[in-house]
């Protein structure tokens, strides 16, 4: 809440948690809501928290008309607008999303690699007032030298010239081995998918077990598999619910060199496994 400490200003969520912003949400915050309007909105595209869902285009120019015509910032946090632009076969371009906007946030480390750094796009006077702003804020490293170099090298290996998998071709390998895993009865019971169909090259995965079933399940699992572990780290309990787990799943160049029999062959060795290690827990 750094913005309410510092600058005294106070937010409002738009819309339903569980689903991406809509213009509808926009509309009735903005025109029908009661005290003062908004003097800013913000997106995120994709929506990180409900598994990379994704604002309709269409919306997105709805949504910037409406911003415009009651004289409201539009602003976009970006982070994976990489791996937004991969959606519906690369469709929409990064200009094409960006340009609904009337500033920007993009990463260079989710999605390109970059050792960390970001960058934040708009009109030359606004760019001006946020440099003075990143200062009063503490943002005055002695350089960003090493920075820019690491984010330039990312941007060219994984957007200006792909070295390995484009966005797109990483979103299609996801919705793939998503079908595959859903459609197996033994999996299916264990893992599910939110969305159940993912729009980007990322999407949450939810285990119908306790953490610690998960955890021994995934070690015994790569112990059957040689090395094959099904995720990295669990994020927690789904929705509160300690009796199931959820994690996010990436793909990337790494996995996404992998054999979907691979994926296939694992998640049923763990759906075996979690079940007996849930078992094992209520002795």
């Amino acid at each position: 809440d750094s913005y309410e400490h510092l600058l005294k200003q106070k937010a409002m969520t738009v819309g339903d948690a569980a689903s991406p912003i809509a213009f509808a949400d926009v509309e009735k915050a903005l025109k029908g809501g009661e005290g003062e309007r908004p003097h800013t909105l913000i997106l995120e595209h994709p929506h990180r928290e409900i598994g990379g869902q994704l604002t309709p285009h269409a919306d997105l120019s709805r949504i910037a008309e409406l911003c415009s015509s009651l004289n409201v910032a539009f602003h976009l946090d970006g982070a994976r607008i990489w791996e937004a632009s991969g959606a519906h076969s690369g469709s929409h371009t990064v200009a094409d999303i960006a340009g609904h906007f009337d500033s920007c946030y993009v990463s260079f480390y989710k999605g390109v690699g970059g050792m960390t750094g970001a960058m934040l796009l708009g009109g030359t006077e606004f760019c001006e007032e946020a440099r003075v702003w990143l200062r009063r804020f503490g943002g005055n490293l002695y350089t960003l030298a090493p920075y820019a170099v690491s984010c330039w090298a990312g941007f060219r290996r994984k957007v200006k010239s792909p070295e390995g998998l484009t966005f797109t071709e990483k979103a299609d390998k996801l919705r793939s081995i998503v079908g595959l895993l859903s459609e197996d009865e033994d999996v299916s019971k264990v893992l599910e998918f939110v969305p159940k169909v993912p729009e980007v090259c990322m999407v949450h995965c939810v285990i119908n077990a306790p953490a610690s079933a998960c955890l021994r399940a995934a070690d015994e699992t790569a112990t059957a598999t040689d090395g094959v572990r099904v995720f990295s780290r669990l994020r927690g309990d789904y929705k509160g619910d300690a009796g199931r787990q959820y994690f996010e799943w990436n793909m990337g160049d790494a996995n996404g060199a992998v054999e979907e029999g691979v994926f296939l062959k694992a998640w049923k060795i763990f759906a075996a496994k979690v079940n007996e290690a849930a078992r094992f827990d209520e002795l």
